[in-house]
């Protein structure tokens, strides 16, 4: 899918706003993000950045912010009393093995410029 967005419109990509509500799960699934961003980058799609969110949990985020209930949801890097999760040391070591790579698989598939984007035709 993210693909033929990336061929309708020929615009680089930023993946973010990745989380999951069960702090147990939040490592595994942060690296199977990644994973999926390495996968679109093998695949031709220009994916300039990954962010994980949010930096601390949420309150009533489950909700939508509709009612005042304080259920904290444990989705953040760190918790409200800023003590890091278990997700928060899995990527200070996504970072430390591929924090040095390319934000641009090719950089020659775009150049950024003041001018507005053309839609190009895909045979």
């Amino acid at each position: 899918m993210t693909r033929r967005y990336y061929l309708r419109y020929y615009k680089p990509l930023f993946h973010t706003e990745t989380n999951v509500f069960d702090p147990g799960e939040a490592p595994r699934w942060l690296w199977k993000q990644w994973a999926n961003v390495l996968r679109m980058r093998r695949d031709g799609v220009p994916v300039l950045g990954f962010t994980w969110y949010s930096l601390t949990d949420q309150i009533d985020w489950d909700i939508g912010l509709k009612e005042k209930r304080g259920t904290v949801n444990g989705c953040g890097l760190y918790d409200l009393d800023r003590k890091p999760r278990p997700v928060a040391s899995a990527y200070r070591e996504l970072i430390k093995n591929f924090g040095r790579i390319s934000p641009i698989a090719n950089a020659k598939m775009f150049v950024l410029t003041d001018e507005a984007a053309l839609s190009k035709a895909v045979a």
